[in-house]
């Protein structure tokens, strides 16, 4: 199974390196993301897994597909894909 991280300056530009993310299968396997944003885990069963994301201080996220990052995991050689979407907060100016 793979996640894949996109990041986003607050302005909406996509970062072409991305910043690390910690990501958990099932409530009990976490593995951070690598500079392209890729997280893969190996040896998934078949069946209905779900991918989390820890959140991070400064990033807020606005989209993960599937759908709260439920996916179905087939037998074979495809490889099921999660997607995380997140956007870098610009804080408020204490003036």
């Amino acid at each position: 199974m793979q996640v894949q991280k996109e990041a986003y300056d607050p302005y909406g530009k996509l970062f072409s390196f991305v910043p690390q993310f910690s990501f958990t299968l099932d409530g009990n396997r976490t593995m951070q993301n690598d500079m392209t944003g890729t997280v893969r885990f190996d040896n998934v069963q078949p069946g209905t897994h779900v991918v989390s994301e820890t959140s991070v201080f400064g990033w807020n996220l606005f989209a993960v597909t599937p759908q709260n990052g439920a996916v179905t995991v087939n037998p074979g050689p495809q490889c099921a894909v999660v997607n995380f979407k997140n956007v870098q907060v610009v804080p408020a100016s204490s003036s």
